[in-house]
Order: structure tokens, then C-alpha cells, then sequence
């Protein structure tokens, strides 16, 4: 080719770049103001340039980042987002610094990715229209790397101003709503939520050694959780917080040294158990600073959520229905996929976890630590409010505190009614309250779908000021619950009530509980009520029988006890109706009887060559 054919070639090139730019036009007009532009007008195609040789590299096309938030030129001229007004983001923004607003909406079809170090405020106490609210009907990205902080803070709300329920959904100042479509996609850099430590730990150390600390870090903040016996006045509250200095092949150093002993416990077969380790720290926060706490709620409708690694830090408005650190509001299906995987929520005045009506939701290694009323929370009723198919796997619900509400029936975690729902090693740990508190509760008011039956496996209960377990259903389903761990707990390993039900408890390990092992309020129904595989060591009583409201259906089933280093193995003291219990595969005291107890009660005690001894008062 000359070089006259070269610059013609040249010249059409030029020419039909230019003609393409002619037919693109100027500017799109300002946005509204408050908004975010729009999406920009596609472009015409422009003319296609006259072929080249084969040796010529087609130019290469890259897709420009999203426009920043911050930048002004982003925003109409008067109309930067500012603390005292609603701020609406209408297309692909990403959050590359520190800001503040009176509200922000994301609207449907648009995002909002935060990128580097960045911290939204929403201030309730900005005027005009600052509500404090952020809602979420596009997509709120929140995805940092190792080492870079991803923030959102409530401040200046007023609780006085929530309506509450379902009334003050849309109008509640203040909380992280998504609705409509909206999604949450917030996964911060792994963290092992929490551990158990490999060897007990005492008073004064300034090291402990852990099963595991993987994306541990000097500066987060841990918690040893209590494991003191229920004859120490600390037992149900003495954590040990710290901050690390330095984490190496499971020992980690920290800033101060332990507030109290972390002993361990012997358990069945030599088993060894020990205090959990929390970690209090999360790259992806959400949290309250000044004012009033704020909350989490996702919408009926905004679908499937994925929350990983994320603080939720000072939410949950005192006695406020429905204003829970994260609350699911009735999604029905439409929430089934959502995962939440090893969040924290710390500092909470009104419980932690609430999956209402909601179904096929996962939860791994979910810390819920410093929480008033019941952590994880099931709103009672029948089948509106049921949640089917969620799963709770590791689990924790610690130092969980009560209100004038909550007093005689706290728990860490309230196992409500659905179908396929189940909790496996999981952990309730310092919940206070008094009289029928426990770390794990099956209440009263769990009836319609699935009358609170749950799978239930490998769970543990300990260090808490009453109860491991409390049940307090006359449900006829049949209950399973395998391999449970209750120890130093402040009255019985296991209260189980109320009137007549049919649960199977089967491993059941109760070790060193300050009144005993296991207090009878239920008699048996169809299927019957049955204990198998049943191992006491410590405490006043291994078992003991108390009041029955209703006459036996059938016998309550003890197959294969053990009872070792109590003061009265096993003592009837039933009054109302009389117990009526066989018991299998035991060695041990025979039955002892109160003075009240009711004068047809009746243990048989069922030996391997077929013989049956009746004791009776």
C-alpha cells in the first residue's frame, strides 16, 4: 500500500470518529436535585472504519468505573448530599469516602459499592429532612479487603419517635431497610467468629490457646466467656475481655490479663469442656454512636440476602416492637437462600436475632454477645408467624440480660413453631434472669405448624444464673433432642415442663448444675416422654420429680442412667398427679420420696433379667 492510499485510509477514520461524536450530543441535563444522575444515554454506534490488514490490533475497550458519590461533579450544582435532606442514588455510585446525610434511598435498578476506607452517617439530627433512614430497594455492596473498614452509623435518633409494629414500618425514623427488590451483599475478610480454648486458662494470664484463630488480627477484641462451678458468686458473669497483641499457632497474647479463671469440666468418657472465645471485631460495621439505637429490618419482597462477617453494634431500641439489631418481617419464601454467616451482634437493648415468618434461612457461627431480652427470637403464635426450614449451626447467645418483660422466662435462644427447622452446635452461655431462665427454652405458645418440633443436635448449655434448658409446651408432636451438654448451670441441667408431651431426650450429659441434673414438671403423653442414655454427675439432685398439672397418658421412660456425686440420686416429690416412671438399665439408690408427694406415685426400676421392683411412697 503507498503511502496516498495510507493517509486516505487515515482521513476516513478521522472523518467517521468525528461524525460519531457529532451524533452522540452534548451533556444529558442535570439531575433533579438530591439525585444521582441517571444512566447516561446509549450512544449511536459510530460508522465502521475501513478494514486494516491482519497485523493491525483491533483497539481494546474498558468500562468505566462507576461515578464516586463524593465527587461534586456527580451531583447537581446545589444539590450535594448533605446532613439536613434525603439523598436518592438513581444509578451505579461507589462510596469512596467519609460522608454524611440526613437520609438515602437507593433506588430500585441502582447500587451503592463502597470501595477503600469509607464510612456513611446517617444523622437523624441534621433537620429538614433528615429521618436517619437508609433504605435499600437496588443494591448496598459493602466488600472490603484485608485491612480497609466499611462503615455505616446511626446517630441522633429518638426512640420516642417509633411508632413500632407494623404501623411504623414505613415511617420509623432511623434503621437499614431493604425493600422492594433491595439486596444486601455485605461480606467482610473472614474471621473465626468464635473457638473454644485448647486448655484452661487462669486469672493473671496474659495468653490463652485456642482450637482456632484464622483471620485473627492484634487489635481485635476477644471475650473468654465464664466456666467457673455455680458455687463461685461470678459463675453466670465473669468474661475476660482483652485485645490481641499478637496471634501465632493458636496462642494468642493479649493486651491485659484474664479477669477470672476459665477452668474445664470432666464430662462423660474423659471428655473435656471448656470456654468459648469470642472475637468482637468485624471490618464491615454497622452501628449506633449517639442517640438512640437503630436497627436492621429487611421487607416482604426484597428477596434472598447475604450477610457475612458484619458487626451490628448498639441496635435495637429499647422495648420498641419489631426494631431488632436484624429482624426478617415476614419474607415467606422469598427469603429462602439467605445466609448469614458469622456476624456479631454486640450491645443490643432489644434481643438480636428475629427471623419472623420467614423461611429457608441459614445462620453459621452467629455471635450475639451483651443482649437484652432473648437473643435469638421467635415470635409467637401460630402459623403466620412460623419460620420453616431455618437452620442455626454455631450459634452463640452470651450474657444475655433481662427486662421487667423477660425476668422469670429469659433464653438465649426461644425455639418457636415452623416445620424443618433445626439447631446444632450451638451455645447459650451466661443468660441471667431468674426462676425459669434458661440458656435454651422451648416456651409456651408454640403451637400451629410444626408445634415448635425441632431437630436438634450436639448442642451446649452452660454458666447460666438458672436453668441449661427450660420446655414449657403441651404439644403432641414428637421432640428430638440429641446429644445435649448442660454444665454449671445455676439450678437443673434440664427443667422440663409443663403439663404432658412426648419429647425423646437421647445423650443427654448433665455435669456439676448447682440444684441437679434433671427437674420433672411433664408427665408423658403419646408418643410418651422418654429419656435414654441419661449421664448426672454433681449437684443436690440427679433427678427430681415436682407438681404434675395432668394425669399420665403413659410412663415416663428413663432407658440407660447414670448418676454419679449427687446428694439425693433420685427424689419424687410430685404433687397434683402422681409420677409414674420406668426406669431401665440403672445401677444405683433407689427412689427416695418427699414427704408431699403424692401417695400413688410409682418408679419401677426394670433390671436385664426381666425383673421389676415397684417403689412407691
Amino acid at each position: 500500500m503507498g503511502r496516498r492510499t495510507i493517509a486516505i485510509v487515515v482521513a476516513a477514520l478521522v472523518a467517521g470518529f468525528a461524525l460519531g461524536a457529532l451524533l452522540t450530543g452534548g451533556d444529558d441535563e442535570a439531575a433533579p436535585p438530591d439525585r444521582a444522575p441517571g444512566p447516561a444515554t446509549t450512544a449511536p454506534e459510530p460508522p465502521t472504519p475501513p478494514a486494516t490488514t491482519s497485523s493491525t490490533l483491533a483497539p481494546t475497550t474498558t468500562q468505566a468505573p462507576p461515578p464516586s458519590f463524593c465527587a461534586e461533579t456527580t451531583w447537581a450544582a446545589d444539590a450535594a448530599p448533605a446532613p439536613d435532606r434525603l439523598t436518592v442514588v438513581e444509578t451505579d455510585l461507589v462510596l469512596d469516602c467519609d460522608v454524611t446525610v440526613g437520609a438515602l434511598r437507593i433506588a430500585a435498578g441502582a447500587s451503592l459499592t463502597f470501595v477503600g476506607d469509607a464510612e456513611l452517617v446517617l444523622d437523624a439530627g441534621g433537620g429538614r429532612q433528615a429521618s436517619g433512614r437508609l433504605e435499600v430497594m437496588g443494591a448496598l455492596r459493602m466488600r472490603p479487603t484485608d485491612g480497609e473498614q466499611h462503615t455505616i452509623t446511626f446517630r441522633g435518633l429518638d426512640a420516642g419517635e417509633m411508632i413500632g409494629g407494623d404501623d411504623g414500618m414505613m415511617s420509623d425514623p432511623g434503621g437499614l431497610h431493604a425493600m422492594g427488590e433491595g439486596v444486601l451483599d455485605l461480606d467482610g475478610p473472614d474471621r473465626t467468629a468464635w473457638t473454644r480454648l485448647a486448655a484452661p486458662a487462669r486469672e493473671g494470664d496474659r495468653s490463652i490457646v485456642v482450637e482456632a484463630a484464622d483471620g485473627w488480627q492484634p487489635g481485635d477484641v476477644l471475650t473468654v466467656v465464664p466456666s467457673l462451678p455455680p458455687d463461685d458468686p461470678d459463675f453466670a458473669t465473669a468474661y475476660s475481655e482483652a485485645t490481641i497483641v499478637e496471634v501465632a499457632d493458636g496462642v494468642v497474647t493479649l493486651d491485659r490479663p484474664l479477669a477470672h479463671d476459665a477452668p474445664e469440666v470432666e464430662g462423660r468418657d474423659g471428655a473435656m469442656h471448656r470456654a468459648e472465645v469470642l472475637n468482637l471485631t468485624r471490618d464491615v460495621v454497622i452501628r449506633t454512636t449517639t442517640g438512640d439505637p437503630s436497627y436492621v429490618t429487611l421487607h416482604p419482597g426484597s428477596g434472598r440476602q447475604h450477610l457475612a462477617d458484619v458487626g451490628l453494634i448498639g441496635l435495637g431500641p429499647a422495648e420498641v416492637i419489631g426494631r431488632y439489631p436484624i429482624h426478617l418481617h415476614l419474607l415467606g419464601d422469598g427469603s429462602r437462600g439467605s445466609t448469614f454467616d458469622r456476624l456479631l451482634v454486640l450491645d443490643s437493648q432489644n434481643r438480636a436475632v428475629v427471623p419472623h415468618g420467614s423461611h429457608g434461612t441459614t445462620w453459621t457461627d452467629v455471635v450475639a454477645h451483651r443482649i437484652a431480652n432473648d437473643a435469638f427470637w421467635w415470635d409467637r403464635g401460630q402459623d403466620a408467624n412460623a419460620s420453616d426450614d431455618t437452620t442455626w449451626h454455631r450459634l452463640v447467645a452470651s450474657q444475655v440480660t433481662d427486662s421487667e418483660e423477660s425476668r422469670f422466662r429469659l433464653a438465649g435462644f426461644q425455639l418457636g413453631s415452623g416445620t424443618g427447622n433445626t439447631m446444632t452446635e450451638s451455645v447459650a452461655v451466661g443468660v441471667q434472669g431468674a426462676k425459669d431462665s434458661a440458656g435454651i427454652a422451648w416456651p409456651e405458645g408454640a403451637g400451629g405448624r410444626g408445634s415448635g418440633e425441632w431437630a436438634f443436635d450436639a448442642n451446649v448449655s452452660h454458666n447460666n444464673a438458672r436453668h441449661g434448658v427450660f420446655t414449657w409446651q403441651n404439644t403432641s408432636g414428637a421432640h428430638e433432642i440429641t446429644d445435649l451438654v448442660s454444665w454449671h448451670n445455676g439450678a437443673f441441667g434440664v427443667s422440663h415442663g409443663a403439663y404432658r408431651n412426648g419429647y425423646l431426650w437421647d445423650g443427654l450429659d448433665l455435669i456439676g448444675n448447682a440444684d441437679g441434673g434433671l427437674l420433672l414438671h411433664a408427665v408423658s403423653r403419646e408418643p410418651d416422654l422418654r429419656f435414654v442414655d441419661l449421664w448426672i454427675r454433681g449437684g443436690e439432685f440427679g433427678i427430681r420429680t415436682t407438681r404434675h398439672n395432668q394425669p399420665v397418658i403413659g410412663p415416663t421412660v428413663i432407658d440407660g442412667l447414670i448418676i454419679e456425686d449427687v446428694e439425693v440420686a433420685l427424689w419424687g416429690a410430685a404433687t397434683g398427679h402422681p409420677d409414674s416412671i420406668d426406669v431401665h438399665g440403672y445401677d444405683g439408690p433407689p427412689v427416695e420420696y418427699a414427704d408431699v408427694a403424692h401417695r400413688a406415685s410409682e418408679w419401677r426400676f426394670h433390671a436385664t433379667d426381666g425383673t421389676v421392683t415397684a417403689v412407691t411412697p
